[in-house]
């Protein structure tokens, strides 16, 4: 099983100090509920193009 890893950063010049995905405005909430409902990592990521994946 592959773990995806994300970088959860608070600044308060992007989205008021709310926590972010690093470099994007995407909360933590909304990044788990896209993979509890289920589709390919890939399918995640085409959403947001703006983000990308590491895979270690």
């Amino acid at each position: 099983m592959m773990t995806e890893r994300v970088e959860i950063v608070s600044d308060e010049n992007v989205m008021s100090g709310d926590p972010c995905a690093a470099g994007t405005r995407i909360p933590p909430d909304t990044i788990v509920a896209d993979l509890r409902a289920g589709p390919p990592i890939d399918e995640i990521l085409a959403a947001y193009p703006h983000a990308s994946s590491r895979r270690d």
